[in-house]
């Protein structure tokens, strides 16, 4: 994006998994100039990426990863979830610990949204599993982040 959205409706924050930022830190140093003003994505001669170009990109990308049917726009519910998913696993697996984790992540997620009372629950539920393991630190930060989704809520 460039210059200011035309309403705070078009603003996004993205949560990006831990697991993709080596991929974005190489992307960066490889593809985009230095500044914090730079592009992240360009298209093909380095300009502002257009809707023509992406498209092509997108539909090029998606088929290589053997993706079908899979929009843009579908991708700002991905990090939930993946988080619902990793949680259920590892309650069925019987990892609570890691279920754990996943609810934190979850949480994180759906703060970002902007769904503050989901992220409140996941987060107390995240509590309430770290304080079954045995791991109060991770228990104090899950209810220092359900604290903060309490007082991010509205009304």
């Amino acid at each position: 994006m460039t210059g200011v959205p035309k309403s705070s409706a078009s603003r996004r924050s993205v949560s990006i998994p831990v697991f993709l930022l080596p991929d974005l830190v190489s992307h960066l140093a490889e593809f985009t100039a230095p500044g914090d003003d730079s592009l992240v994505f360009t298209g093909p001669k380095g300009a502002r990426l257009r809707r023509s170009n992406f498209t092509r990109a997108w539909r090029k990308g998606t088929a290589s990863a053997v993706l079908v049917n899979v929009r843009f726009q579908d991708l700002r519910h991905t990090g939930t979830t993946m988080a619902q998913d990793a949680a259920a696993i590892f309650r069925d697996t019987g990892d609570r610990h890691r279920e754990g984790i996943a609810l934190g992540n979850l949480g994180d997620a759906l703060r970002e949204a902007g769904r503050t009372r989901e992220a409140a629950a996941a987060y107390r539920d995240a509590a309430a599993v770290f304080r079954e393991t045995g791991d109060p630190d991770s228990e104090h930060r899950a209810l220092q982040d359900l604290q903060q989704a309490q007082r991010d809520q509205p009304g």
